[in-house]
């Protein structure tokens, strides 16, 4: 319970979709498509980079993940702390934000929280 709120050390799970579409692996209602620049995505994907522990320079998977045919998925050792009030949807609120898209991470902790401002961004069409 005290680790819970404390936080802990966190997982960053890697889900590699193949030749698959991202909605054949999560499912059509859990995938939102938002444009980024080249400059937003090199943003994101050094968020991403920084969130991975390295050991001897190396990102080192700790346990496999579940994955849907024709993908892959393994949990890595992050960098960040996990507790109640820094999740996994404070990191993603926290990823988007990276790529200067208007997303806030402040309050952030349920799905639903990040969700509702993923739905606006597609709506506006976000870059």
């Amino acid at each position: 319970m005290v680790s819970a709120l404390w936080g802990d050390a966190g997982l960053v799970l890697v889900t590699s979709v193949g030749l698959q579409q991202p909605e054949q692996v999560f499912g059509w209602d859990s995938v939102v498509r938002v444009a980024l620049t080249s400059q937003q995505m090199s943003d994101l994907q050094d968020f991403i980079g920084r969130s991975f522990a390295t050991h001897d320079g190396a990102i080192v998977p700790v346990v496999p993940g579940q994955h849907a045919v024709g993908s892959y998925s393994a949990y890595y050792e992050s960098v960040q702390r996990y507790s109640a009030l820094h999740t996994c949807n404070t990191w993603a609120a926290d990823a988007l934000k990276s790529a200067e898209l208007p997303v806030s991470s402040s309050g952030v902790e349920f799905a639903s929280q990040l969700w509702q401002q993923v739905l606006k961004l597609e709506a506006q069409g976000a870059h």
